[in-house]
């Protein structure tokens, strides 16, 4: 019988190696595996995800806070935002980032495939081509909506009153503009959080006797042919051991926007230069490794409340749109201080605004400080380095708040507590700023700067593809889980199209 912890041997060859078990890899896996004549590894350096403080939606808050289920990744020092050291929250555990992020399920903007289409020349990657995609995941994870407790209701009535429109459906594949039912990444039967692990290997796992998952198995590197530029395996640390499995047909990396980049260069591929000074053999010199880090910005606010409010939060709001209807700021509501271990009463008598700054124009940078996988990559995001993001963060924030201190929600609001209403706001921004959802470190394309091509594989290297959010050419203007989950199908079927009739079965 298969489990979640195969303990791996030095030479064993599977058709597919899939590295990273996350929004992407976990998806990857399910549909290479369809094929029962296709062996398949998962592999993921965390460890089990079953801990209620991590799926119980109603006893938890944040759970991105929880150390053992975190890479423990920090920025270099920020100097648009007073030196600060950030933290770039990365999950290591069954299911990545879709364990720990904030349950939003948000398609992007149709002018966003369309634009990585007919301005990155990423051919077959436009709204079109990718929607049947999303329609296939949300098929398989049907998606919760929180939209009748009275809180929520107050906040869509409150929205409403200050002039936005009512979308019904924000992934309906026209506007994101105004205030819509959050589709969210929920099990409807538990309550609880479902991950893409839950939802696509752990449902399989025993009845698939090829497909195989190894986690507590970090992977080192690829291994290259160097005549013949082709990768034929991976080198995985499990169990205090070191070794290389092989594979037959291709090795996926879907390590995500810090952890593919690192792996493509200590694997010799990436900017030559800057290889040879860590001593690192180049096999492809690919400039654009860890290149065109785009993120979005999150800042939150946070007021008392008179009543308990016990549901979570259940709409999101759409505003300052672009002429080609891509929503700039995005706004969520949650109950409690949103940060982990609170106590019922702070869970219960608080709420949380949430604004997302998604059209953020920042760029940064992922690379080495050393040749071993140990050492934890060096990430410079740049925050703010582009002087129309301020600009952007101020409108956001003024948005948060105006929602927040909405009449419609004075039956639910005692005070307003940040950003203290005397505070300087440009303060506020500066000292509060997360990041909130990174991504296109290896960016498919065709220029010279492209990592990936359309195809999603590796330029110069055979037998290697990339399949997570780091491929994005242009970050979309939505929370990124939902467009990393479509990659990681577009990515499987590319690299096996005969799973493209099963999925259309399936819807």
């Amino acid at each position: 019988m298969n489990t979640e912890n195969t303990e791996l041997q030095s030479g064993t060859v599977y058709d597919y190696i899939v590295v990273g078990s996350g929004s992407s890899g976990s998806i990857v896996a399910n549909i290479l595996s369809l094929d029962k004549n296709n062996s398949v590894l998962l592999v993921e350096a965390g460890k089990n995800d079953r801990k209620p403080k991590i799926s119980e939606l109603l006893k938890r808050n944040d759970p991105a806070g929880i150390p053992e289920i975190e890479w423990g990744y920090k920025s270099v020092s920020q100097p648009q935002l007073k030196g600060r050291i950030m933290d770039m929250r990365r999950a290591k555990v069954l299911g990545g980032c879709s364990s720990h992020h904030d349950l939003l399920y948000t398609r992007g903007a149709r002018s966003d495939f369309n634009d990585w289409e007919n301005k990155y020349g990423c051919a077959g990657w436009s709204y079109n081509d990718v929607s049947p995609y999303f329609k296939w995941i949300e098929s398989k994870m049907i998606l919760e909506e929180f939209c009748d407790s009275p809180f929520n209701i107050a906040y869509q009535k409150a929205v409403l009153d200050l002039g936005y429109p009512c979308n019904p459906n924000h992934n309906s594949g026209a506007t994101h503009y105004g205030v819509s039912p959050a589709q969210c990444s929920i099990n409807k039967k538990t309550g609880n959080r479902e991950s893409t692990y839950d939802s696509f290997i752990r449902p399989v796992l025993k009845s698939r006797p090829n497909l195989h998952v190894a986690s507590g198995a970090l992977t080192k590197r690829v291994v290259i042919d160097t005549s013949t530029k082709t990768a034929y395996g991976v080198r995985i640390e499990q169990f205090g051991k070191e070794f290389t499995i092989n594979a037959a047909k291709e090795i996926h990396l879907c390590a995500g926007v810090f952890g593919s980049p690192q792996i493509l260069m200590l694997s010799g591929i990436g900017d030559a230069s800057a290889l040879s000074r860590l001593g690192i053999s180049v096999n492809s010199d690919l400039p654009g490794v860890g290149k065109n880090l785009q993120d979005h910005l999150q800042l939150s606010t946070l007021f008392s409340s008179p009543q308990a409010i016990t549901e979570q939060d259940g709409f999101i709001t759409s505003g300052d749109m672009s002429p080609d209807d891509k929503a700039r700021i995005a706004i969520t509501m949650g109950r409690g201080k949103h940060t982990y271990g609170q106590s019922p009463s702070d869970l219960e008598n608080y709420y949380s605004v949430f604004v997302y700054m998604q059209g953020t124009q920042s760029l940064g940078t992922v690379s080495l400080q050393s040749n071993d996988i140990s050492s934890p990559p060096v990430i410079d995001p740049r925050y703010l380095s582009h002087p129309a993001d301020m600009d952007l963060c101020r409108k956001g924030l003024t948005m948060a708040l105006a929602i927040g201190n909405a009449p419609g929600l004075s039956p639910w609001r005692k005070r307003q507590i940040k950003p203290d209403p005397l505070s300087d706001f440009n303060e506020y921004i500066l000292n509060n700023l997360q990041s909130s959802h990174p991504v296109g470190t290896c960016k498919m394309g065709m220029d010279d700067m492209s990592v990936v091509d359309p195809s999603l594989k590796v330029r110069g290297i055979s037998g290697l593809r990339v399949i997570d959010a780091s491929i994005m050419p242009r970050i979309v203007h939505a929370n990124t889980a939902s467009t990393a989950m479509m990659i990681g199908v577009k990515g499987a079927v590319m690299a096996f199209p005969e799973a493209e009739s099963v999925l259309k079965k399936q819807l």
